[in-house]
C-alpha cells in the first residue's frame, strides 16, 4: 500500500462546526494523506499518521468528498454528523478504462495489440489550427514533422513509428468507424484519439493499413441534465524564428566582394556598387540609397487567432444527445491570407427498445483559405529575395509618388501580396451516419450491427490575377520609369469545381460473453465503400478591367476548359476472435479478407492475418506478495498487412493525353495522344510483416505505469521502377514493379508518475520513440558502388563529397596534389571548400561521393508532459523533441541577385580565414555547392511545445450566475525552440518557407 510521508492538515477557513473521522482501506491500515474536500469549494484537508482528519463545515447539508491516489473517490452528507469514518476501496487505476480499436471497443486490461491514446482535453491545450500538429509529443509511435505555419496550408508530415517504404506513408484515418480527414476537426468535439501501431491492432483495416491507424471517437452525451458549455481562446502568432538578411549597406558591400571573388580577385571595371555607393547606403542619409526591409513592408509581427466552440449535452437513460458549433478564425501575417473553419456536430443516441438502438451522427464544416494569387510561399520567398538597396515606394517629389518601387529581380512583393489578385480555396464537408444496433433476444452477448455513412465533400479554388505597375529608379536620369513586363501582364481568372460523394456500408455481428473463468468475444464486419469525384474547370485571360471577378467579362478567345470523373469501390470482410482465461491469458486472432479495385481482378484480393498474445502475470497467485505491483502484463503480436496507397490502373497499357500538343483533322485541332507506362498485370499491394512484443505495468496503487516495447517490421513488394538497372536506350517508360523491401526496427517507451503531494496533485509523463529503417532491396544499377549504395541503409540516406574544411591561401593550392576541379586546381580560390579523394585516385570525381551525415528522418522523436494541479490552480507544460536526423542547407550568396542571409557575413575572406562558411560569389559556385556535409546540419530540435496556467473560479461566485464552472487561462506554443540549426525553425524546409508560428492565448471556458 502507499503511504504518503508528507503530511499537511489546514483548514482554510474558520468554520461553525468540526467533522472528524479515520479513513482506512479495505485492508483495516490508515490511510496517510488522503484527501478531504468539502464538494463545491476549495476547502480541505489531508489524514495525518494515523489516517484521522479534521475539517471545518459551515453548512449541515455539504458533502464531503474523500478522495487518494489509487483509491475510488467517495462522497458522505455531512448530515449533522461530526464523526465520520471512511473505507476505502482500491481501483486498478486504467485496467477498467475502454479504448477504441478497430470496428470496436476493449478493456485496456484485455488489449494484446499495440496502441496508443490520446484525451481530446490534452489536444485543446496545443491551441493547433490543425489538430495533427497537437498530438506531437503526446503519445509513442506517433512523429508529427511541421514544415509551416500557413495558414491552411500548416499539415504536418504525419506518421507512425517511421518511414517504411518508398511510396505513400500515410496512415489511414477513421473518424466515427469511417475513413475521413481528421486534420480539421475542432479539438473540442473530440473524445479521444486512438494509434492503432502493430498488425495486432491493424489488421482489420487489412490493404490499407500497413501505416498504422488512426482512430478518432468524437463526443458523445451522456445522462443527465442539459449541459452547456462555451469555450474561447484569443491568441497571437508570431514566427518562431524570423529569417535575418543583409541590409542594404550589408548587401552592397558583400556583393562587391563576391564579384571581385568572382572575378579571381581582381576588381572588375564594371562593378555593382562603388565604394562610394557603399558608404552612402551605410550613412543611409539619401533618400536614393535606402534600406528597405521588405519582411517589414510586408509583413505583420503578429497575427490574430481566435477559436470559439458552444456545445450542449445531456439526456436521458433512453435518449442521449451532443450538439456543438465551432468558429476559428486564423489571420496571417499579411492582410491577404486568412484562414476560416466553421462546424458544426449533432450526435445522438436512442434506444427505441430494450434490444434495438440507433445512432444519428451529422457534421457539417466550411473552410475558407485566402492567399495571393501566386500562394504565399512564393510571396514569401520573393519579400526574402528582394534587394533591399531599392525602395519600396516612389518617393515624394515625382509624378509616380506613392507608387510601388520595382524590387529588383521581379516586381514588388508589396504588389504581390497585396495588388496581384487573389487564391481562394473553399472546402464545404458534409458527414452522415446511421447505426442500428440490435441485441439477439434470448443470446446473451450477440448483436447485430448495420451503419449507413454518406459524406460529400464541395471543393471552389479561385485564382484571379490582376496586374500591377511598379516603377525603377533610373540614377542616371534622375527618373522614375515603368517596368514594361508587368505593365503588359494580362488580367486572367481560373475557376475550379470538384466534389467528392463517399458512402460506405457495414454489417456487424458481435459476440461477448463470460462463461465462469471464460472470456469470449468476437466480431464479424462485412464493408463496402464506394467513393466517386468529378472535376470541372474554366479559365480566361485577356479581362478589360479588374472589376468584375467572374469567367463571363473575359476574352473569349482566352478560353482554357478541363474535366474529370473518377469512381472507385474496395469490399471487405474483417473477423476477429478474442479469448481470455481468468482475465489472465489472453488471445486474439485478426483478419480480413480484401478487395482493392486498384489492382488487376486475379490479383485484386487478399487476406491479411494476425495473432497476438497476452499474460497478466499480475492475476498469478505467485505474485500476491508483491503489494507494491498492481497490474504486469506481457504481450505479443505477429501479422500481415498491406498498403494499396499506389497509382490505379498500372495494371492496363495507359495512353496519355498531350493538352499542349496537336495535331489536324478535317482542319479541327485535336490533342495528341501517347503511350504512356509500360503495363503491369502483376501488380499488387504491398506487404508488411509485423512483429511486436511488449510490457505494461503499474505499480503502487498507480503511482508509476508504464509500457515498454519492442517492434519489427519487414514492407515488401514496395512498387519501384527500374530505372537504374535497366539502360535509358530502352524504348519507354518502364513499370512500377513490387520489388522494394525495407526493414524497420525500433522500441517505445512510455513512463507514468501520479502523486497528490498534500493539496497538490502532481502528474508527469514521458514517452520516446525509436525507429531506425534500414533499405533491403531496391532498384540499383549492377556495378552501383558499395559507397553509395541504398541498400543496407536507412532511408533518406545522403550521399555526396567528404569536405576538409577550407583552403586557406593560395600556396595551399598550389602544392594541392589532388585534382579537384578537373583543370589541375585552376579554378580554386583560397577559401572553396576542400574535398576527400575517397578512392585515392588522386582526382576528385563523382567516384568520390560517399554516404554522409544522417538520414534526413528522424529516428528519435519524444515528449514530456508535467501538470501540477493546487486548490483553483493548474499549471501544463508540454515538451516535445526528435534527433537522430540531419537536414541539407546549401545557402547561396546573391542567387540571381537576391538578397543573401546575414549569417554570410562570415564568409571566407583576408582576416576572416577561420570563417564559417566558403567564399561569397554571385549565385553558384561549381566547387562550393557541390552536395557534401559541409552543408550538413544536426536537425535536432527540443521544443516547449505548450505551457498554460489556469485558475478556476470559486464556486460561491459561480452561483450567484447559476454556472457551474469557469476557468481562465493563460498558454503559449512553441515558446522556446533548442536547436543547433539558429538561423531558421529546425522543422522548415528551408530558409525562405512560410515560419511555424510561435502562440500567445487568453482561454476562457464556461459550463452552466
Amino acid at each position: 500500500m502507499l503511504v504518503s510521508i508528507f503530511f499537511i492538515s489546514t483548514s482554510l477557513f474558520a468554520q461553525s462546526k468540526q467533522v472528524s473521522g479515520l479513513i482506512t482501506g479495505q485492508d483495516g491500515d490508515p490511510i496517510i494523506g488522503a484527501s478531504i474536500v468539502i464538494k463545491g469549494t476549495y476547502t480541505g484537508t489531508v489524514t495525518d499518521f494515523d489516517g484521522k482528519y479534521t475539517i471545518g463545515v459551515e453548512e449541515e447539508n455539504a458533502f464531503l468528498v474523500y478522495s487518494f491516489l489509487g483509491m475510488k473517490t467517495i462522497e458522505r452528507p455531512v448530515a449533522g454528523k461530526t464523526i465520520i469514518n471512511v473505507t476505502m476501496e482500491n481501483e486498478t487505476i486504467g485496467m477498467d478504462e475502454v479504448v477504441v480499436v478497430g470496428y470496436g471497443v476493449q478493456k485496456k486490461a484485455d488489449l494484446t495489440g499495440s496502441v496508443s491514446t490520446v484525451k481530446g482535453e490534452d489536444l485543446k491545450r496545443a491551441q493547433a489550427p490543425n489538430i495533427m500538429n497537437a498530438m506531437a509529443g503526446k503519445m509513442t509511435g506517433v512523429l508529427a514533422v511541421q514544415s509551416s505555419g500557413q495558414p491552411g496550408k500548416d499539415s504536418p508530415k504525419f506518421f507512425i513509428r517511421g518511414q517504411s517504404t518508398t511510396g505513400n506513408s500515410d496512415a489511414l484515418t477513421i473518424v466515427d468507424g469511417i475513413e475521413r480527414s481528421f486534420s480539421s476537426l475542432d479539438p473540442n468535439d473530440i473524445e479521444n484519439i486512438t494509434i492503432l501501431k502493430d498488425a495486432a491492432a491493424t489488421a482489420v483495416y487489412g490493404a490499407r493499413a500497413a501505416n498504422g491507424v488512426v482512430l478518432v471517437t468524437t463526443k458523445r452525451g451522456k445522462e443527465g441534465k442539459v449541459s452547456f458549455n462555451y469555450s474561447g481562446n484569443f491568441s497571437l502568432q508570431t514566427p518562431t524564428k524570423r529569417p535575418e538578411l543583409f541590409n542594404s549597406y550589408e548587401y552592397a558591400k558583400y556583393y562587391r566582394e563576391a564579384e571581385i571573388n568572382q572575378n579571381g580577385g581582381v576588381v572588375p571595371a564594371d562593378l555593382r556598387f562603388t565604394e562610394d555607393d557603399i558608404e552612402k547606403y551605410k550613412l543611409g542619409t539619401d533618400p536614393h540609397y535606402p534600406n528597405t526591409n521588405w519582411y517589414d513592408q510586408v509583413f505583420d509581427d503578429y497575427a490574430p487567432m481566435q477559436t470559439h466552440n458552444l456545445s450542449v449535452s445531456g439526456g436521458t437513460a433512453k435518449t442521449k444527445y451532443y450538439f456543438s458549433f465551432g468558429a476559428l478564425n486564423q489571420k496571417g501575417l499579411s492582410k491577404s491570407l486568412s484562414y476560416d473553419r466553421y462546424s458544426i456536430r449533432s450526435n445522438i443516441d436512442t434506444e427505441i427498445t430494450d434490444n434495438l438502438s440507433v445512432s444519428l451522427n451529422l457534421y457539417g464544416e466550411m473552410r475558407k483559405t485566402e492567399q495571393p494569387p501566386s500562394g504565399l510561399s512564393g510571396a514569401f520567398a520573393d519579400v526574402l529575395r528582394a534587394h533591399p538597396t531599392v525602395e519600396p515606394y516612389v518617393g515624394e517629389g515625382y509624378a509616380q509618388a506613392g507608387e510601388l518601387g520595382y524590387n529588383g529581380f521581379g516586381g514588388s512583393p508589396i504588389g504581390m501580396v497585396d495588388q496581384a489578385g487573389y487564391n481562394t480555396l473553399d472546402n464545404d464537408r458534409f458527414e452522415s451516419s446511421l447505426t442500428v444496433n440490435y441485441k439477439i433476444p434470448g443470446v446473451e452477448g450477440l448483436s447485430v450491427k448495420g451503419l449507413a455513412s454518406f459524406d460529400k465533400t464541395f471543393q471552389k479554388n479561385r485564382t484571379f490575377n490582376t496586374p500591377y505597375d511598379v516603377y525603377f529608379y533610373d540614377q542616371s536620369t534622375d527618373a522614375w520609369a515603368i517596368k514594361a513586363n508587368d505593365k503588359d501582364t494580362k488580367i486572367s481568372l481560373s475557376d475550379e469545381r470538384k466534389e467528392w460523394f463517399d458512402k460506405v456500408y457495414q454489417f456487424h455481428v458481435n459476440y461477448d460473453r463470460t462463461f465462469g473463468d471464460h472470456k469470449i468475444g468476437g466480431v464479424f464486419v462485412f464493408e463496402r465503400e464506394e467513393k466517386n469525384s468529378s472535376k470541372l474547370k474554366g479559365a480566361r485571360t485577356g479581362f478589360i478591367s479588374s472589376a468584375v471577378d467572374q469567367l463571363f467579362a473575359g476574352n473569349v478567345d482566352l478560353v482554357e476548359n478541363d474535366g474529370s470523373y473518377g469512381e472507385n469501390v474496395r469490399e471487405g470482410y474483417v473477423m476477429r476472435v478474442n479469448y481470455g482465461y481468468k482475465g489472465k491469458y489472453l488471445f486474439q486472432l485478426n483478419g480480413r479478407y480484401d478487395g482493392s479495385y486498384i489492382f488487376e481482378r486475379e490479383n485484386r484480393w487478399g487476406f491479411f492475418p494476425a495473432a497476438s498474445v497476452g499474460w497478466r502475470v499480475s492475476e498469478e497467485s505467485f505474485m500476491d506478495d508483491l503489494e507494491f505491483l498492481d497490474n504486469l502484463k506481457l504481450r505479443a503480436s505477429y501479422g500481415q498487412i498491406g498498403n494499396d496507397r499506389v497509382g490505379a490502373f498500372q495494371y492496363l497499357d495507359l495512353m496519355s493525353i498531350q493538352k499542349s500538343q496537336y495535331y489536324l483533322i478535317n482542319g479541327i485541332p485535336q490533342n495528341l495522344i501517347i503511350d504512356g507506362v509500360v503495363a503491369n498485370p502483376n501488380i499488387t499491394w504491398e506487404t508488411a510483416t509485423n512483429y511486436d512484443l511488449g510490457v505494461d505495468f503499474s505499480l503502487w496503487n498507480g503511482l508509476f505505469s508504464g509500457e515498454l516495447g519492442g517492434f519489427y517490421k519487414r514492407t515488401e513488394d514496395i512498387l519501384v521502377a527500374r530505372s537504374k538497372s535497366i539502360p535509358t536506350t530502352f524504348g519507354g517508360k518502364l513499370p512500377k514493379e513490387n520489388m522494394g523491401i525495407v526493414d524497420l526496427k525500433g522500441a517505445e517507451v512510455l513512463l507514468n508518475f501520479h502523486k497528490q503531494i498534500g493539496e497538490v496533485d502532481f502528474s508527469l509523463s514521458g514517452n520516446a520513440t525509436y525507429s531506425k529503417s534500414e533499405v533491403i532491396n531496391i532498384d540499383e544499377a549492377a556495378d552501383v558502388p558499395d559507397a553509395i549504395k541504398q541498400e543496407g541503409r536507412p532511408f533518406g540516406q545522403k550521399y555526396g563529397y567528404k569536405s576538409s574544411g577550407l583552403f586557406k591561401t593560395q600556396e595551399q593550392i598550389d602544392t594541392w596534389t589532388i585534382d579537384q576541379d578537373g583543370q589541375g586546381n585552376a579554378s580554386l580560390r583560397p577559401g572553396d571548400i576542400i574535398y576527400q579523394d575517397f578512392n585515392e585516385d588522386g582526382v576528385i570525381n563523382g567516384d568520390d561521393r560517399q554516404h554522409i551525415g544522417k538520414s534526413s528522418f528522424p529516428t528519435l522523436v519524444y515528449g514530456l508532459n508535467l501538470s501540477a494541479k493546487y486548490r483553483a490552480f493548474d499549471i501544463k507544460l508540454d515538451f516535445q523533441g526528435a534527433g537522430g536526423h540531419e537536414k541539407t542547407i546549401v545557402i547561396d550568396a546573391f542567387l540571381n541577385d537576391r538578397n543573401t542571409p546575414d549569417i554570410l557575413a562570415d564568409s571566407f575572406r583576408e582576416g576572416n580565414e577561420n570563417a564559417k562558411f566558403p567564399r561569397m560569389e554571385i549565385g553558384l559556385n561549381p566547387n562550393n555547392t557541390q552536395t557534401s556535409d559541409f552543408w550538413i546540419y544536426d536537425a535536432s530540435y527540443f521544443r516547449l511545445k505548450n505551457l498554460q496556467i489556469g485558475y478556476n473560479l470559486p464556486k460561491t461566485l459561480l452561483n450567484k450566475f447559476k454556472i457551474n464552472s469557469a476557468r481562465v487561462s493563460l498558454s503559449g506554443t512553441n515558446l522556446l525552440t533548442f536547436s543547433a540549426i539558429d538561423f531558421m525553425d529546425p522543422e522548415a524546409n528551408s530558409i525562405i518557407s512560410y515560419p511555424q508560428m510561435k502562440t500567445y492565448t487568453l482561454g476562457v471556458n464556461v459550463s452552466f
